[in-house]
């Protein structure tokens, strides 16, 4: 990686699994490490190593993975679908230029409402709030500074009095001081309310209540920067990748009517236990990982076989190689849910499937797990996985029910990198069909209006 840093790129699984497990260390290069600290501040979770993100790292799970923050959220994620739902009804939206930017709003308000208990408004407006326009507007220019102009010494120098740099401190000061507000008023509702139902079950609670629990190493101002600093590097990472993803698994559907009927089947038979449509949301992320690399720094060399991997080696993970190679699954560029699900006749539902142990059903093969990385694996994978299934799922099962999404026959999907994560080149534009009435289950048949 550039002239100094020896490097190694893995993509056998078996050595993938080895190498994400043995090491939790990651060092940034310089110039990335500057531009990730300005934009998402000293206590960005991605950014810490050592002890420091350790800690960090349970503090976050422990929030995001509670029961109490399980029901939270799933009620959150109910109402920010059907706010979208009710908007694009009342406003009569029969298509969308950009079905991203529509599941961006979505995304960004589904985080804003179970993460902060806070409503963005969004989807109510079918726009951008002022916040989420901060936020695109960060992330573009951050990814300006690092990728395309790199090597424009004005990209480094923020002092410098650049119509560039002033819109960035104006924009960036904006949005940390919303932040801090948001963070100030629940600190200062959990310390003078003895009502505990006062206090939302949601993850800034959770992550003020560790806060409160430091030994003091850290004052009063750099308490409020770290929890500002953790709220912004997650709302970030919970809105980006997800909208993503819902993007491609609306197209994906589009273009396999009998994999859609499959979803809606279950969502009317089995709302609670959606199975099938996990398994959709998984061979979507297999094949269009939002964030196509990860990388990790040896801190002790390692043996394993014949290899020898010494101390100091830049690891680079090619994810989006790693899950579209045939030695991992047959058939790499199909879309293919059934490799992660199968229909069990004795219970008439959606079951997961085993790898190793498990018969070929209808002639697909179980997904390889360690193969799957598209969330990372060992001790630095990503800490909302479950939050970010949890939040697909029920957003996806909402609109799924009342629309259905058709994209133009004649689109060419191109991914490309834009940004932090890569998304489909140009936009995708879809029909949005309200279906003429609610699907519903009669006796042991599907009635679907209009058929699929």
């Amino acid at each position: 990686m550039g002239p100094t840093t020896p490097s190694l790129s893995v993509t056998r699984c078996e050595d993938v699994q080895t190498l994400l497990k043995v090491s939790s260390h990651r060092e940034l290069f310089p110039v990335m490490g500057v531009h990730m600290e300005r934009f998402f501040g000293r206590y960005n979770i991605a950014a810490l190593t050592g002890n420091e993100w350790k800690s960090k790292r349970a503090a976050i799970i422990k929030a995001l993975h509670g029961k109490k923050a399980l029901q939270h959220n799933e009620q959150a994620f109910r109402k920010a679908a059907h706010t979208l739902v009710r908007s694009l009804e009342d406003h009569k939206v029969d298509s969308v230029e950009d079905i991203l930017h529509l599941m961006k709003l979505l995304t960004f308000d589904a985080f804003g409402s179970a993460g902060l208990s806070k409503d963005f408004g969004c989807c109510r407006q079918l726009k951008p709030s002022q916040v989420m326009k901060d936020f695109e507007y960060m992330s573009s220019e951050v990814m300006r500074r690092m990728t395309k102009d790199i090597f424009n010494p004005a990209s480094h120098m923020y002092a410098l009095p650049t119509a560039a740099n002033e819109r960035y401190r104006r924009v960036m000061q904006r949005m940390s001081d919303y932040i801090l507000v948001i963070v100030d008023e629940r600190r200062a509702l959990m310390a003078h309310t003895d009502d505990v139902e006062e206090v939302p079950p949601d993850l800034l609670t959770s992550l003020v209540e560790e806060a409160n629990t430091d030994d003091g190493s850290i004052d009063e101002e750099g308490m409020e920067q770290m929890l500002a600093d953790t709220i912004k590097s997650l709302l970030f990472a919970g809105y980006e990748t997800t909208s993503v993803t819902m993007t491609y698994v609306l197209y994906l559907l589009s273009r396999h009517l009998d994999v859609e009927k499959r979803c809606l089947e279950e969502i009317l038979a089995t709302p609670q236990q959606l199975v099938y449509l996990e398994a959709v949301i998984k061979e979507t992320l297999r094949l269009y990982p939002p964030a196509i690399s990860t990388t990790r720094s040896l801190e002790r060399e390692v043996r394993f076989g014949n290899i020898h991997v010494p101390k100091g080696m830049y690891l680079y993970f090619p994810i989006w190689v790693i899950q579209r190679d045939k030695r991992h699954f047959p058939d790499p560029l199909k879309f293919l849910p059934e490799r992660w699900a199968r229909f069990d006749e004795a219970t008439g539902s959606w079951v997961h499937r085993n790898y190793g142990d498990d018969i070929d059903f209808e002639g697909v093969p179980a997904g390889n797990p360690k193969a799957f990385v598209a969330f990372s694996s060992g001790a630095r994978s990503c800490a909302g996985q479950r939050f970010a299934i949890q939040e697909m799922t029920i957003l996806l099962s909402v609109l799924l029910r009342r629309f259905k999404f058709e994209a133009p026959k004649d689109y060419v999907l191109k991914p490309h990198r834009e940004g932090f994560v890569q998304c489909p080149q140009g936009g995708i534009p879809m029909k949005v069909k309200r279906r003429s009435q609610t699907p519903t289950v009669q006796g042991e048949y599907l009635v679907l209006n209009p058929p699929l």
